[in-house]
């Protein structure tokens, strides 16, 4: 799962949350695009189906003082992947008193989590407020950037089948795609999601939709729900690709 996100967790939710519900979440900053960049490129580097094994050794040791900044970070890297109430509790816990280095990373690991539960267990009552970008009132925005494969240029016709699948997977997930434009290099969405519904399922479904026809894009993408990015940030993006 490519889920870059912008947001950070207030600890007065997270302190009066029930252990078996997930919290009010706000976001209050934006992490650098530098930590979106390394926590996808780190999907490359982890085997989860073989990391998830043995949780609960993972979450004493993501407590214990003595172990290094590195382990610590491929564990909360393989805890936001597990999405379990128990690792999403321990990720809870953590991000109260992070370690300084590690608080951005530890960010993205939960709100991970917290993706791939959100659906299964919120409440209808349940408040989810992350989006410094706002929505509709019952849907919020968040902005897309994908991008074609050894930086080649958009032709009009996969402009047609982005545009095709970006309308056919909104319609189909309850979403609403808001606008949809074009660089030569890349596509720029903004898209308004359910609070139930990861936004990674969406971009993901419109990304394989389109190379089902014709492989031209990449599987990583660029996501936020803070700010919408400016022309300056989107090619400080574009130029940090490989």
């Amino acid at each position: 799962m490519n889920w870059v996100k912008y947001f950070t967790i207030t600890s007065q939710a997270m302190k009066n949350a029930p252990k078996n519900t997930i919290p009010v979440i706000r976001s209050t900053q934006t992490i650098p695009i530098e930590i979106h960049k390394e926590y996808l490129n780190y999907h490359d580097g982890v085997d989860l189906e073989k990391e998830k094994a043995g949780v609960a050794q993972k979450i004493a040791a993501l407590f214990d003082a003595t172990v290094s900044a590195v382990e610590k970070k491929r564990i909360l890297f393989i805890l936001g992947h597990c999405g379990t109430l128990e690792s999403y509790n321990a990720l809870k816990q953590y991000c109260e008193t992070p370690d300084h280095d590690l608080a951005p990373w530890a960010t993205l690991c939960l709100m991970e989590c917290r993706s791939w539960l959100a659906g299964e267990i919120l409440d209808d009552d349940s408040e989810m407020v992350m989006s410094g970008a706002g929505g509709d009132g019952t849907r919020l925005r968040f902005y897309f950037i994908i991008t074609t494969a050894n930086h080649r240029v958009i032709t009009m016709q996969q402009q047609e089948i982005i545009s095709g699948a970006a309308k056919t997977t909104a319609a189909k997930m309850s979403a609403m795609l808001e606008s949809l434009s074009f660089g030569e290099q890349y596509a720029f969405l903004t898209v308004l999601i359910s609070p139930d519904k990861a936004p990674a399922e969406v971009i993901e479904e419109i990304i394989n939709e389109c190379n089902s026809k014709e492989d031209f894009l990449r599987i990583h993408y660029f996501v936020s729900n803070v700010e919408k990015p400016t022309p300056e940030m989107i090619q400080q993006y574009l130029r940090e690709l490989s």
